[in-house]
């Protein structure tokens, strides 16, 4: 932005101007800064200044965020900088004013915000939300997210209720309102209005009245047709603000009806949209006459509109889907397959092997293993090299046992996979089918104990979800402990081993080994387990699951236990990222009972034979 203070005049249908103030404030960095500086140094003398400038905020919205709103950037040198406001940021603050119906001559209605990631979507909703809060009397707001910790969580910067608590917080004191602050609530002891927070369910606000209801990242709710219901007899205004997630969506639903539309595609922003230019036929067409590309730039001539930024952030992104998702705002291309079907290709080309061992593992009653043992059709597939006289894998390392728990029909596979943390590299791939969970349970003790090292355990991770809750106590009853323990908000471990499912943490499970497949961070080298990947699908929820488990009946309902060889590699990666074994709560044993006992015995047995690379 320059530093000139000539702004758009927004009016309303009647022609009244509804931004008096705002042509003077200048908009460049630096002399915004002396602008602010200035105006605070002589308010702080005169009492009459003060009230003007109270006036002056009611009046304008864009004046009050320009001259004293603050915002937060954590990849700035000086996180806290001046909200300056780009063009498409004022048209956004002003649709979503008058669609509140708080501005003369405009009824209040719905509003659909699309963006690209990083647009600053929710912060304009947030601050039209607190303006009329502020400054208006008796109104009532709600913001919705897809969990509670989203709309508020003190300590969480991508919580709804941080970015309010940090906006008044900025404000100069004079401008502050006397407000109480419980958790999911403010209230203007000013103005009378309030905020209310809460997260998203079939029946969020049913029965309520609000002026308006934010619904923030609304692709990924679990129950958006419900969610539609709910809200719509609550509020005449909601403003329903995502990236897209696929067409099988209930944002997608509103998109496609008739209702008020906010797009901020990451082409408007002044520094993304920097360097614009496309190509026709093959041939560049430079869109940015201004911009100086360096000399051996490269362009990409896909056709696609495009500029250096956003080159970067499809070469740090690597997944088309992601882009396609987080960038694109296109619908069509961030549905459907869900694993990218370029990676796996060339993953196919590139990565997959066949295994260097098929066998079986031979172990006691009690998961103590004895060995390995060759054997064509085996259900143990090793990519890993192992000691020739031994078979045990490279004992300089940790190992990571991700397994995916089915309840031991012939409809889903019991699968189990580990992972190298030291190369990426996924070594070991187990599936069995009619093995009931305890059973499953003992057989990957014993391999989790034949990939301990002199580093450290093996870590295992599982599904604790339906059958694999008599898998995780058999697993504790072995005295196996190096296992993993979700985290709840406050960042205490959850009484119970394993990893929870629902249709929030299947989809960020498979997002985060979607990224590192991409990036070959998690190097998978099964063939079958890259062919499961190609079938999990967006539903029409925007839920992630595997495209079979849609048509297959499973005896414990567990709709998504299919894709099992690539869902073990997610929770194997998630193995690689989550918490460290030494973080997780030892059960007491008492010292002279039968499992310790046990334990002791097996201690004897392993130091007795130890082996080493």
């Amino acid at each position: 932005m320059t530093s000139e203070t000539s702004q758009v005049r927004f009016r309303n249908s009647d022609g009244l101007l509804l931004t008096p103030h705002y042509h003077l404030v200048p908009k460049g960095f630096e002399d915004n800064l002396r602008f602010r500086n200035a105006v605070l140094r002589d308010a702080g003398h005169d009492p009459d200044m003060r009230l003007d400038l109270r006036r002056m905020c009611a009046d304008d919205v864009l004046f009050y965020v320009n001259a004293f709103v603050w915002t937060y950037n954590p990849r700035l040198p000086s996180p806290i900088v001046p909200f300056i406001t780009y063009p498409y940021q004022d048209e956004a603050i002003m649709t979503l004013l008058k669609a509140t119906g708080m501005v003369p001559g405009h009824t209040p209605q719905d509003v659909f915000v699309e963006k690209s990631r990083d647009m600053g979507g929710s912060w304009m909703s947030i601050l039209v939300h607190e303006y009329l809060w502020h400054w208006r009397d008796m109104l009532s707001f709600l913001w919705v997210s897809r969990k509670e910790d989203l709309v508020d969580k003190t300590d969480d910067p991508k919580s709804l209720m941080w970015k309010l608590d940090f906006l008044l917080k900025w404000l100069p004191p004079f401008l502050r309102p006397n407000y109480q602050r419980s958790r999911l609530h403010a209230k203007n002891l000013d103005s009378g209005s309030t905020i209310d927070g809460e997260s998203t369910t079939g029946d969020v606000a049913r029965g309520d009245r609000r002026t308006s209801i934010l619904l923030d990242e609304f692709a990924s709710v679990e129950e958006g047709e419900k969610v539609l219901a709910a809200t719509a007899d609550a509020t005449d205004c909601r403003m329903f603000n995502s990236t897209p997630k696929g067409t099988g969506t209930a944002f997608y639903t509103v998109k496609m009806t008739e209702i008020e539309s906010v797009t901020m595609h990451w082409k408007r922003h002044p520094n993304k949209g920097a360097g614009l230019y496309t190509s026709e036929d093959g041939r560049l067409k430079v869109l940015d006459p201004v911009y100086a590309f360096p000399t051996d730039y490269k362009f990409i001539l896909d056709g696609k509109i495009r500029s250096p930024w956003y080159d970067s952030e499809c070469r740090r992104r690597a997944s088309k889907l992601e882009i396609a998702q987080e960038l694109d705002i296109d619908y069509h291309a961030s549905g459907s397959q869900f694993y990218d079907a370029g990676v796996l290709k060339e993953a196919e080309a590139e990565l997959i092997r066949p295994p260097l061992f098929v066998g079986e593992i031979q172990y006691t009653a009690d998961a103590e293993p004895t060995g390995l043992v060759e054997k064509e059709g085996g259900r143990l597939r090793v990519w890993g090299l192992l000691n020739s006289l031994t078979s045990k894998p490279a004992q300089d390392r940790r190992y990571v046992m991700g397994s995916d728990v089915s309840a031991g029909s012939d409809a889903s596979p019991s699968c189990a996979s580990i992972g190298d943390v030291q190369t990426g590299e996924k070594v070991v791939e187990f599936a069995t089918i009619n093995m009931p969970p305890y059973r499953f349970a003992e057989l990957c003790v014993a391999l989790a104990r034949w990939y301990r090292t002199p580093v450290a355990p093996c870590f295992m991770v599982w599904e604790m979800n339906g059958p694999g809750g008599p898998f995780g106590k058999r697993v504790l009853e072995l005295g196996y402990t190096d296992v993993y323990y979700r985290r709840s908000s406050s960042g205490r471990p959850a009484s119970s081993p394993g990893w929870h499912a629902n249709a929030e943490t299947r989809r960020e499970l498979h997002e985060s080994h979607r990224r590192a497949l991409a990036a070959k961070t998690f190097i998978n080298r099964s063939r079958l387990a890259n062919d499961e990947a190609a079938e999990y699908i967006y539903t029409m929820t925007g839920s992630v699951e595997h495209a079979r488990s849609r048509s297959t009946s499973d005896p414990t309902g567990a709709r998504a236990n299919h894709g099992d060889r690539c869902k073990a590699d997610a929770l194997c990666w998630l193995g690689f990222e989550g918490s460290a074994p030494e973080e997780s709560p030892e059960p007491e044993t008492p010292e002279h009972c039968f499992a310790a006992r046990q334990e002791a015995a097996r201690k004897a047995r392993r130091a007795n034979r130890e082996d080493v690379w």
